[in-house]
């Protein structure tokens, strides 16, 4: 069975270039990761600072 998740981060104002540096780095390897279906990173543009992962995997037991 495919597994969603959706998780989101609210980073402090002074530590919003920092955190965003962060998380893109991780979308092109969390892709390649066998068993990825989906792995995308979102910025709201209604409150900056606040990013969102949406992630599909082919089940969950890939992700141990």
């Amino acid at each position: 069975m495919e597994l969603r998740i959706v998780a989101s981060i609210q980073a402090k104002p002074e530590h919003v270039d920092a955190v965003e540096q962060a998380v893109k780095k991780v979308v092109a390897p969390s892709r390649a990761e066998a068993g990825n279906l989906q792995y995308d990173l979102y910025e709201s543009l209604d409150a900056p600072g606040t990013f969102v992962f949406f992630e599909r995997w082919a089940s969950r037991e890939v992700l141990y």
